[in-house]
């Protein structure tokens, strides 16, 4: 779970609009953003400190389809199994409706439909797993009310269909907050689950988001739990204890 920091003395955060609705770690609804009450400045963040292991995978709602075990099959290298602890090495970054989007010649994504924002050809691995999660969430989020990348890119699940409804009734927000860093809640070669944090020094949010290894790929996981969306993001003033992945800022 994300951890509340310490406010000190830094200028308390306006968020213009609140996250309405999130399922499976997606923002489906309206505009969010991070209205800066003070100008920017150099942040740091520490390394995790508490390291999951492969064993703890959450439930499975869904079954994966482990069509590629290595995930190697597209021309990805990557085929680590550590969990990272600094930012991941190579990776690039690419702006896509206005979010710097990483990405790695190693683990992902090699595939891009820049016109539908779908994303293919993730290694199976840690890396590839929160490169995956980053891409499809904040795709599918700035694409909506289009639903293709829920249609391709969340796993086969009974609440699927529920998330597609919701996508299909909002608009992309104009402006969003920029990624900021990664923690693993947990992990292994078919399911991983990472509390995405976005934002700034001037405030963050964090929320996780689950994947799973089904047709050879990574895709997103829509769970019951992730209906409610009283809770969904968490608004925290320090993001300790995340790997910092920023393409901006």
């Amino acid at each position: 779970m994300a951890r509340r920091g310490k406010s000190g003395n830094r200028e308390p955060r306006r968020w213009t609009f609140v996250l309405a609705a999130m399922v499976a770690g997606l923002v489906v609804v309206g505009a969010v953003f991070v209205e800066l009450s003070s100008p920017s400045g150099s942040s740091t963040s520490t390394q995790p400190t508490d390291t999951p292991t492969p064993s703890d995978s959450p439930t499975p709602t869904v079954t994966p389809s482990d069509n590629s075990t290595t995930g190697l099959g597209c021309g990805v290298t990557d085929t680590s199994q550590k969990l990272p602890t600094t930012t991941p090495r190579g990776i690039t970054w690419v702006v896509w409706r206005k979010a710097a989007l990483p990405r790695s010649s190693a683990a992902g994504p090699l595939e891009v439909d820049d016109s539908t924002g779908v994303t293919g050809c993730y290694a199976d691995t840690p890396v590839g797993a929160v490169l995956a999660a980053v891409n499809i969430s904040y795709r599918a989020t700035l694409s909506a009310p289009d639903t293709t990348i829920i249609d391709e890119q969340v796993a086969d699940g009974p609440y699927k269909q529920k998330l597609r409804v919701l996508a299909a009734q909002y608009q992309a927000p104009d402006s969003f907050p920029q990624l900021a860093g990664f923690r693993f809640i947990s992990y292994s070669k078919q399911y991983a689950t990472v509390s995405i944090a976005i934002g700034n020094e001037n405030g963050y949010a964090t929320s996780q988001t689950q994947v799973m290894w089904q047709g050879g790929t990574w895709k997103m996981v829509a769970t019951a739990d992730d209906l409610d969306t009283s809770s969904s993001w968490q608004d925290v003033d320090d993001i300790d204890g995340y790997v910092p992945l920023k393409g901006v800022g």
